[in-house]
């Protein structure tokens, strides 16, 4: 598997230890030449995700499952403990209801390296194949003191891939919770795809005339090697 995932932090728009108009440049070359992943944390956001296509989703096509990343306590990006959770989707319209009794941890073990707490193997597949083609992702926030951003940028893109494997629903994002979808996307034949999103988060200041926006964006595996 040939990909790199460096390590990226900005604040209100500098980036630390060097110019910040230099270093993005930098980046979004390298971007768009080799498939970078990075954990970070970020106050600025890449794409807005593309609506889903459809919905309103239909019996031949729809998601089938739902995995949930829960964030409970008091949310530290230095010390994440996401508790996720896989379970199926109710087979009827919108075909976005979770089967709570279909609730089991969730085991989708990431094999990369840097990797952060958040990051997911989904391995999806083509339609009508053996593996699930599209499945729901929904990130609970339980922290009182950290919202999800209301302009559109809740969950955004984080690389090429991502605004190619992600889309949005409608109704999906909320003050305390996102859901969005992923699906089955795959450029290259024999090589696993990989991708990135991004979370947009507020988080309140010990100054309760400030806020600090950040975006965390955790690293997806589409799919494996066939």
């Amino acid at each position: 598997m040939n990909w790199t995932r460096t390590a990226a932090l900005t604040v209100v728009g500098v980036a630390i230890g060097a110019s910040a108009v230099v270093a993005f440049n930098k980046f979004r070359q390298l971007e768009m030449v080799t498939a970078t992943f990075r954990p970070g944390v970020m106050s600025t956001g890449a794409e807005l995700l593309d609506k889903c296509d459809p919905p309103p989703f239909t019996a031949a096509r729809h998601p089938t499952q739902m995995i949930q990343i829960e964030l409970p306590g008091t949310f530290d990006p230095r010390n994440l403990q996401p508790v996720m959770t896989q379970m199926g989707v109710i087979n009827a319209p919108p075909w976005t209801t979770p089967d709570p009794l279909s609730a089991q941890p969730y085991n989708g073990a990431v094999t990369w390296s840097p990797k952060t707490k958040l990051d997911l193997n989904l391995n999806l597949g083509p339609q009508g194949g053996p593996k699930r083609h599209m499945v729901l992702i929904k990130i609970i926030v339980r922290d009182p003191n950290v919202t999800f951003r209301t302009d559109g940028f809740a969950i955004t893109a984080g690389d090429v891939n991502g605004r190619k494997m992600f889309c949005q629903i409608p109704g999906g994002y909320g003050v305390n919770e996102a859901t969005f979808v992923a699906f089955y996307y795959k450029p290259t034949p024999h090589q696993p795809t990989m991708g990135t999103f991004n979370l947009g988060l507020v988080v309140k200041d010990v100054d309760p005339a400030y806020i600090l926006p950040i975006f965390v964006d955790p690293a997806v595996e589409n799919n494996g090697i066939d």
